[in-house]
This record gives C-alpha cells, structure tokens and sequence, in this order.
C-alpha cells in the first residue's frame, strides 16, 4: 500500500527521488476514467479504496513517518500484481 521509494541524488539546485512507476493518481482515475479503463475496477468498491490508502497510512505511522499532504492527487495508483 505504500509505492517503493528506490533512491535520491542531490545537486546543487534540485533533488531527484525515483520511485516505482504509477499508472496515475487517485484524482486522474476519477477525473479521467475513460482513460484508465483497466483501473475502471477500483471505482466500484470505494470501500476498499478507503481501506488500502488507510493501511498504508497505518504502515507509514508504524514506521514514526507522518504524511502531511494526503489528497487524490498524492494518492498514487498501479495495477495490482498478480
């Protein structure tokens, strides 16, 4: 429930950090999902949308880490592995 983190450089000007790669966010999947038709899925259970974002906030909290900007569009999406 919570995206790898894999690594960060640093410059002088800026920070790059790479992480896995997401499909879109929560706000793209339901402002556009016409356009991730294989995502389409996920909206019909919103109830477990809820209970993935809270379980990885529990996860994240267990580690002393606190998320101070939770929104849809901070709320990345990948298909689930199979």
């Amino acid at each position: 429930n919570v995206i790898r983190y894999f690594c960060r450089e640093r410059t002088e000007k800026f920070t790059f950090i790479v992480l896995e790669l997401c499909i879109c966010s929560l706000a793209d999947l339901i402002e556009s999902k016409n356009e991730f038709k294989e995502l389409k899925s996920l909206l019909e259970d919103p109830k477990e949308i809820l209970k993935q974002i809270t379980m990885g906030l529990d996860h994240l909290h267990n580690l002393k880490l606190v998320h101070r900007d939770i929104k849809p569009h901070n709320i990345l999406i990948t298909p689930q592995k199979r």
